[in-house]
């Protein structure tokens, strides 16, 4: 199976979210899928709103470009950042109507139950 594999971070970058995407990038790769990771070059380190919203457009930029030269994924995974990522993924032309899995990291069901 060909996975794509969307997130703002991943390694050398130290956001969790990019350490758990690599986490099932080898998992996916030691079971024999072809796995892609799309994320972008720029660290978490940003501040601000402007800066952060240059980083946004950016990768989705570069998406959209790396998009049109990889083979069709038959699954696309799709982390939270940066906001939107997954509404963003559906208007890539290629990627219609192909699997989409959303996973949000950013939901806490034990606190609310604690409270």
């Amino acid at each position: 199976m060909r996975v794509a594999l969307l997130n703002q971070f991943y390694p050398p970058d130290v956001a969790p979210t990019g350490q758990a995407l690599q986490d099932l990038a080898r998992a996916a790769t030691a079971r024999g899928h072809e796995v892609h990771v799309f994320h972008s070059r720029a660290s978490s380190a940003r501040t601000g709103m402007a800066g952060k919203a240059l980083d946004y457009a950016s990768y989705a930029a570069r998406l959209a470009l790396a998009a049109r030269r990889l083979p069709r994924p038959d699954v696309i995974v799709v982390l939270t950042t940066p906001p939107y990522l997954g509404l963003l993924a559906s208007f890539v032309p290629r990627w219609r109507g192909v699997a989409r899995v959303e996973w949000v990291m950013d939901v806490y069901p034990d606190v609310l139950a604690a409270h």
